[in-house]
């Protein structure tokens, strides 16, 4: 039977209840009208047929005693005589035809007798003239009361029928009620249970199904339904066991592949010399390889399972891996930064990034992210190799600054003319041996600078100061060279912006350069703007200029050191912006470039607020 008969059938249940009583409701209500009407019909006719009956013979009598003691003449009374004659003769042929009870027929014939008998003895008297007062008392009205009397035993023997019909068709209607009520409690109850039961009968499998289907999306692909029926229900039964087989046998049939392919994993991460620690989306320490272990100094079971920061708040050297990713301002984790490890007395140097793994949603466009990978990478050789070359460049740079000297000084005795006077041709070679002599002397400057931020040797003088401040005394610096272009510089100031932590020289010398650029790349008559801003725990500074912009394909190397974009009508030695970049990282900022060639470049940099 399918599940569509079956609910046919359940309704068709409760619905043949509702036809049942409605028809015992319908049968007895007309058997009840029935006998009402019978009562009306045949006994309460009686009643009236003898009640008027007994009117008419009044009025004959009426008249008859009129006739007889007033002596009036028949003929004058005759119309109303007949009439009521006529009368009476129609109320006993009704009487004789509506005859309903056993006694009644007796009654009625008595009836018609009497009135036969009393008419042909008026009407006898009335042609002999016998009839006299003694007459009239002795044999007439004797038989005026005979005829009553009969008439009012039929009209009682008619209201007795009704008070006992009446009476029948109450009880009637009492046992009507009672079997009513009795049938109508049984289908009451009958449909409750089946209410209560059919329902059961088609949620009970449905909830079964839902939760089973519960347990498969929980990934536990040995449920199975077990219930047994005849319809559709059974159908989706065997459907979902052979689904939840299928889905048993893909999982049980990948679960070995997918060890292998976790041990494969492992195997390779292990066999990485790079250290590797890998986070879920919660922070929590999902894997790390050998290495890692050995740099932390923990074994498998004090890392695995626990969260970051618990493991970094007696570790140092976690510590140090996980700070990046605590830093408020920072939008996308990908950070990059040398951490010192002493290992056995030598101090080892590993290259920290951090990159956050990102999952694609259903949106093309929208991306979750699902972790993050801690990678340090062994740079003690490349470290070495740099601070060899940065050590270099230092004794270069600090071995041609006594001669560059010398040769300045040189070329500032030969303008002197009290050595001796000089031709235009000699004095303007003199002017180029002087300009180059600076140049060489701002070169050799900014490599001993770099030199020393790379080397550690430079020491920041950290102080709270205004960000108005340092880019007023920026601006007054650079107020003629600019005047000489014709260049406006404008400033845009944060209502209350906060102080700054900051080395003043550093920052300052940071502004001078980044707005002294700007004005070299900067057409005539053209306006730069100054901005300052704070964001979170930082104030951002912005030198916006209206040049032709740096070409985007340049925009990663515009802050390595000795990089000069080629064909710049500038010359320099491609050193500003890569000590801008670590005057700013040494005060934990950044400093950025967002560029749209042919419409002017924007440096920014950021400066924690003082607390």
């Amino acid at each position: 039977m399918s599940l569509k008969t079956k609910l046919r059938f359940g309704l068709g249940f409760v619905f043949l209840f509702m036809i049942i009583i409605g028809f015992m409701g319908s049968f007895y209500i007309k058997k009840l009208a029935y006998e009402s009407d019978a009562i009306m019909k045949d006994n309460y006719k009686s009643v009236q047929n003898a009640k008027h009956l007994i009117q008419s013979l009044e009025k004959i009598e009426q008249i008859q005693t009129d006739i007889i003691f007033k002596d009036i003449d028949i003929n004058s009374t005759s119309k109303i005589y007949n009439d009521e004659i006529g009368k009476c003769e129609k109320y006993i042929l009704e009487a004789e035809s509506n005859i309903t009870e056993n006694k009644e027929l007796e009654q009625v014939i008595d009836l018609r007798n009497n009135y036969d008998t009393l008419q042909k003895f008026f009407l006898n008297s009335l042609v002999t003239h016998k009839i006299d007062i003694a007459d009239y008392i002795t044999q007439l009205r004797p038989r005026f009361r005979n005829v009553n009397d009969i008439i009012y035993r039929i009209s009682e023997i008619n209201m007795e029928a009704i008070v006992r019909k009446t009476t029948h068709t109450k009880n009637t209607a009492d046992s009507v009620f009672m079997y009513l009520v009795i049938i109508s409690s049984i289908c009451i109850l009958i449909t409750l249970w089946f209410i209560v039961k059919f329902p059961r009968y088609i949620a009970n499998p449905l909830r079964k199904i839902i939760k089973s289907i519960k347990e498969i999306s929980n990934k536990n692909y040995e449920e199975r339904l077990d219930f047994k029926s005849n319809d559709e229900l059974n159908d989706l039964t065997i459907e979902f066991n052979l689904m939840a087989q299928k889905l048993d046998e893909y999982e049980h049939s990948n679960y070995a592949n997918l060890l292998f392919e976790k041990k494969r994993i492992e195997s390779i991460i292990n066999n990485i010399h790079d250290a590797i620690i890998g986070l879920n989306e919660d922070k929590v320490i999902l894997f790390a390889n050998n290495t890692a272990y050995q740099l932390l100094k923990l074994s498998e079971n004090e890392l695995i399972g626990r969260i970051v920061t618990d493991v970094a708040s007696t570790n140092k050297l976690m510590y140090e891996l996980i700070e990046d990713l605590y830093i408020e301002n920072t939008d996308e984790i990908d950070l990059k930064n040398l951490i010192k490890i002493n290992n056995n007395d030598k101090e080892i140097y590993y290259n920290k990034e951090i990159i956050e793994v990102l999952s694609q949603e259903t949106d093309i466009n929208k991306q979750k992210s699902i972790g993050y990978l801690i990678i340090l990478k062994n740079f003690t050789k490349y470290h070495e190799l740099d601070e060899a070359k940065t050590n270099f460049i230092a004794t270069i740079s600090h071995e041609l600054k006594t001669p560059i000297s010398t040769i300045r000084m040189c070329s500032r005795l030969l303008e002197d003319s009290r050595i001796g006077n000089m031709n235009e041709e000699q004095l303007n070679l003199i002017k180029n041996i002087k300009d180059d002599t600076e140049r060489l002397i701002k070169i050799t400057d900014e490599l001993l600078d770099l030199s020393q931020i790379e080397t550690g040797h430079i020491k920041l003088n950290f102080q709270p100061e205004s960000p108005l401040k340092i880019i007023n005394y920026a601006i007054e610096t650079l107020k003629f060279q600019a005047q000489q272009k014709k260049i406006t510089i404008e400033t845009e100031f944060e209502n209350n912006i906060p102080l700054i932590y900051t080395d003043i020289e550093k920052t300052t010398w940071v502004l001078i350069n980044l707005i002294g650029n700007a004005i070299r790349y900067s057409t005539e008559n053209s306006k730069i703007i100054v901005k300052s801003e704070s964001k979170k725990k930082f104030v951002i500074f912005h030198i916006i200029d209206n040049g032709k912009g740096i070409p985007k394909k340049y925009k990663d190397k515009i802050f390595e050191k000795f990089f000069k974009i080629p064909d710049s009508p500038n010359s320099g030695s491609g050193l500003g912006l890569a000590i801008c970049k670590e005057f700013i990282m040494k005060q934990k900022g950044e400093i950025w470039e967002e560029s749209i060639e042919g419409h002017g470049s924007t440096f920014s940099f950021t400066i924690p607020i003082f607390k």
